[in-house]
């Protein structure tokens, strides 16, 4: 019932005589596949409204397993903001959501690095009621700081998913841009002279005439969540992932270092998911399933 390598010894006993006639002693390696490593360090499925600092209060809330963001800010206020106060970051990051794109209002909406509900970075998705653009700002006091860095238009509609890298700099910060949509990718890299501690989202309403945005299946990661790896394999041995009602969200063959990468890009947190590997000729050889599977976690076969 436990991982690890156990000595057996058989014996072959004459029924006629009562002595043991022969014996053999054995090793026998018994495996499992369990979860190595999270790269994740603040994550949610928004099934429930998780316990992270909002300002201004009421601002976000949860219905059918989505997070709602309204901006009910003031005038002198850059948009209402919740992050996860219980971890600091203090290396790079790679953040995940996925939003639902909306060209009503001047609205920018996305992710926040926060350092209090007065300061943060920002990085995500900006609209002019007609186009679309990624941009990255800082906000002091309460107050955007300087022009927001902004790369060019592009249109889009339904799900998206935004995805970024934050790297601190010796003089701030970094982002790398990117938002997946089912009509194509847009991407944009932007400096900042400041940086952040606290992982989050926003949505910054220019006009304050209240405009909401809706987000999914957040991921603030120390590895890229795009992903979940399996080790341990042999090579050209395959791993499936499956959600809780048996659909089909992932597969891969493993490479000749026995790593097989799973794109989970359109489901990041899969609950209840299963992982079931099988040889190269299709024969199931273990399948587990785990309560939660995150992008970004690392299992392993052995």
């Amino acid at each position: 019932s436990s991982r690890g390598t156990y000595t057996w010894k058989i014996n072959v006993t004459n029924q006629a005589t009562g002595k043991i006639d022969d014996t053999k002693t054995l090793l026998v390696t018994a495996k499992d596949i369990y979860l190595q490593s999270r790269g994740a360090v603040s994550f949610s499925s928004f099934d429930t409204l998780p316990s992270w600092t909002q300002d201004p209060t009421g601002s976000w809330s949860v219905s059918g397993g989505v997070l709602t963001g309204t901006d009910k800010s003031p005038a002198n206020k850059a948009g209402s903001i919740i992050y996860n106060a219980s971890y600091t970051t203090s290396g790079s990051l790679y953040l995940l959501v996925a939003t639902q794109l909306s060209t009503t209002g001047h609205v920018h909406w996305g992710f926040i690095l926060a350092r209090d509900t007065s300061n943060w970075i920002f990085a995500g998705i900006y609209t002019d009621t007609n186009s679309y653009y990624l941009e990255a700002y800082q906000v002091q006091n309460d107050k955007i700081s300087g022009t927001a860095s902004r790369g060019g238009s592009f249109t889009a509609s339904g799900w998206a998913t935004l995805f970024a890298v934050y790297t601190p700099t010796s003089g701030g910060s970094s982002f790398t841009i990117q938002l997946y949509t089912a009509g194509g990718n847009f991407s944009y890299t932007a400096s900042l002279s400041s940086s952040g501690l606290y992982p989050g989202l926003t949505v910054n309403d220019d006009d304050k005439k209240q405009y909401s945005r809706v987000f999914d299946n957040f991921i603030a990661s120390t590895s890229d969540p795009r992903i979940v790896t399996v080790t341990g394999l042999q090579q050209g041995w395959r791993v499936e992932l499956y959600d809780q009602t048996g659909n089909l969200i992932a597969r891969a063959t493993a490479d000749v270092s026995g790593r097989a990468t799973l794109g989970v890009l359109a489901s990041p947190i899969t609950t209840n998911g299963k992982i079931v590997i099988k040889d190269a000729s299709g024969n199931t050889i273990i399948q587990k399933t785990f309560t939660q599977i995150v992008g970004g976690d690392t299992y392993t076969y052995g």
